[in-house]
């Protein structure tokens, strides 16, 4: 009954902020989503409602693809400036990133890319450093490919302020075979899929814009070497 109740409450806050959205859109304002991508999360919204169930198709909800690491940040991992090394950061990023892809497909998942890393703060040697990581775009069926975004995060002891710090997104895919579809919750959590949707949208684009650069100068040079002939 509890969770009946919680995913009662969801659904209203969520097709409250979704018409408020489509409204701003209609008006010609600022809105994060836009009309097709609307259109996606509300289709997404419907099937949460109803459960996430369709034949042959394997969901599982966002809040179930979430996990956290806090760790305190020690002096040998400090940089030349005394800050924390980067790269550090960046390998507990990719190893909570694998281990959560791990669980979220059932099978070992394979990195496929590493989009732009946003380091946003320094962090001091002796910081209590958070690092929240969560699927946060998989399509499910016939797709073997699943997005995780990191989050890290220092934390005020004191206050319990958090801090962001760096932001990291990772694609794996999974060679054993298709993963469950991701079901997005609550507003927030649709937005973080949107998110996701976009930049492996845009980093096909990327995969694309540099075969066509490598394709060109590959015939550049091939016909540069049969004029030599």
């Amino acid at each position: 009954e509890g969770n009946e109740k919680r995913l009662c409450d969801l659904g209203k806050e969520t097709k409250k902020k979704l018409m408020l959205d489509l409204k701003r859109i209609k008006e010609g304002g600022d809105t994060f989503f836009s009309l097709n991508e609307l259109h996606t999360v509300q289709e997404l919204h419907s099937e949460a409602r109803r459960g996430g169930r369709e034949d042959g198709v394997l969901y599982k909800q966002m809040s179930d693809s979430k996990a956290e690491s806090i760790m305190l940040c020690h002096l040998q991992n400090r940089n030349i400036h005394g800050k924390i090394f980067g790269g550090y950061i960046m390998r507990k990023a990719f190893e909570m990133a694998h281990t959560q892809a791990y669980l979220y497909g059932n099978s070992r998942p394979i990195v496929q890319a590493v989009d732009k890393i946003r380091f946003r703060k320094p962090v001091e040697v002796g910081s209590i450093l958070s690092l929240k990581t969560k699927v946060v775009y998989a399509r499910g069926y016939p797709f073997t490919s699943a997005q995780v975004k990191v989050d890290a995060e220092v934390i005020n002891p004191t206050t319990g302020n958090r801090d962001l710090t760096n932001d990291f997104f990772f694609t794996f895919s999974f060679p054993e075979g298709p993963v469950p579809r991701l079901m997005p919750e609550s507003f927030d959590e649709m937005e973080d899929y949107v998110e996701g949707m976009r930049r492996q949208a845009q980093g096909r684009e990327d995969v694309e814009t540099r075969r066509e650069m490598i394709m060109s100068a590959s015939r550049m040079l091939l016909e540069k070497g049969k004029s030599k002939l």
